[in-house]
């Protein structure tokens, strides 16, 4: 009579070859039977830092939820084909979870809307780490493309930095103690607008007497550093008690 022979397992080996937290990882290998036989009830065992994870008996994967980064895990398999089991095959070394590298979820520029020179701008991002790392941070502003060098790391530009016709953007990476993200930028940046001109320390001087000359002074301010322009509108309004007498013509002096 012809006996069974015990079947055999070849070429074992994890998928991927360096799983990270977030990923699941199974075993690869080639079952061998010399009697053509099917495999049937192979056994499979894993261990976690040495010790035996029994709630994993004769699974071919792990699923990412069970891992952390850097523990080591092992497996073995015994082959079967419903009859006979064959010897113990273990993986030649130990598998070791690597650092998830951190992410950047989201990032934003504010303020949103209309931005003049006046306004500062600010940073606002989130990230994340599988391995629920702490996180450091890297920025890098962009005025109309060029790095701006002194504004590393900085979350806030400050009104001082900016002028009307700059467009402003920002670069974020994130290192968790072993690695740096990818580099992620928002979705819009921010041109600086034109702010409107204000006067200051409007005075108005003469006119004591009946048919004497009024004149109007002023300080004209501009926070861009703009010129003041011949389109300045100046209204004079001549009223007695609540009654408005005349709308006078647009110019410094009243006659």
């Amino acid at each position: 009579t012809i006996s069974n022979s015990a079947p055999l397992v070849n070429n074992l080996e994890i998928s991927p070859n360096d799983p990270k937290t977030g990923d699941d990882f199974s075993i690869d290998y080639t079952f061998i039977d010399v009697d053509s036989d099917l495999e049937n009830g192979t056994r499979i065992i894993w261990y976690k830092d040495g010790i035996l994870q029994h709630a994993l008996n004769n699974s071919i994967s792990v699923e990412a939820n069970f891992t952390l980064k850097g523990q080591e895990w092992h497996c073995k398999v015994q082959p079967s084909d419903g009859v006979d089991l064959g010897n113990w095959i273990s993986l030649s070394a130990n598998t070791t979870i690597g650092n998830t590298i951190p992410r950047v979820i989201s990032a934003e520029l504010l303020p949103v809307g209309s931005v003049y020179t006046s306004d500062n701008l600010t940073a606002v991002f989130e990230g994340a780490d599988d391995d629920n790392d702490p996180i450091a941070y890297r920025i890098s502003w962009f005025n109309n493309t060029l790095e701006v060098s002194t504004l590393e790391n900085s979350l806030i530009v400050s009104s001082g930095y900016t002028r009307k016709g700059n467009y402003w953007t920002y670069k974020v990476w994130l290192f968790d103690g072993s690695n740096w993200s990818n580099s992620f930028s928002p979705s819009i940046g921010i041109t600086i607008l034109n702010s409107r001109p204000s006067v200051e320390n409007v005075t108005l001087v003469g006119g004591q007497n009946t048919g004497s000359n009024v004149t109007l002074s002023y300080d004209f301010a501009d926070i861009d550093g703009d010129l003041e322009s011949n389109q300045t509108v100046i209204s004079w309004i001549i009223t007695r008690g609540s009654d408005v007498i005349q709308d006078a013509p647009s110019t410094q002096i009243l006659p």
